[in-house]
């Protein structure tokens, strides 16, 4: 008998309890973890801005807003609830700026950097997990 192993580290996601954001490129659904929505403060109709560095094209950022943005609603899974957004066009830009396909999970920075005295989350995309990468 030869068995195979699967656990969270073998099956590419081993980001559970950790502030990260699952993108789905055929969607364009971005979906915040339960621990980013509490590290974040995140709250159903709140707004979030995705912003690249263009002298740093793999370096993106979120913003959090009140009054643009893309808004931030809710989705049930099970006993949990998800906070989520679609921008189809957005999820693509990120996969190619750092030469992937197929869906991921990024680690987002435990701090926020404050530029401009606004408050950016980075999203680590040298952390990305991919699930169901494209050939």
């Amino acid at each position: 008998m030869k068995l195979k192993l699967f656990t969270p580290e073998t099956c590419g996601h081993s980001y559970t309890g950790k502030c990260t954001l699952n993108v789905n490129y055929g969607s364009g659904v971005f979906t915040f973890s339960k621990t980013a929505v509490q590290q974040l403060k995140l709250k159903p109709g709140m707004y979030c801005i995705i912003l690249q560095d263009e002298a740093s094209p793999k370096d993106w950022y979120l913003k959090l807003d009140k009054k643009q943005g893309f808004q931030l609603r809710t989705a049930n899974k099970g006993e949990s609830i998800a906070l989520l957004f679609n921008n189809s066009y957005t999820a693509r830009e990120i996969a190619k700026s750092i030469g992937i396909t197929g869906n991921a999970t990024y680690l987002i920075a435990a701090e926020p950097l404050v530029v401009d005295k606004e408050q950016l989350w980075p999203i680590i995309t040298s952390s990305a997990k991919q699930k169901g990468a494209k050939k």
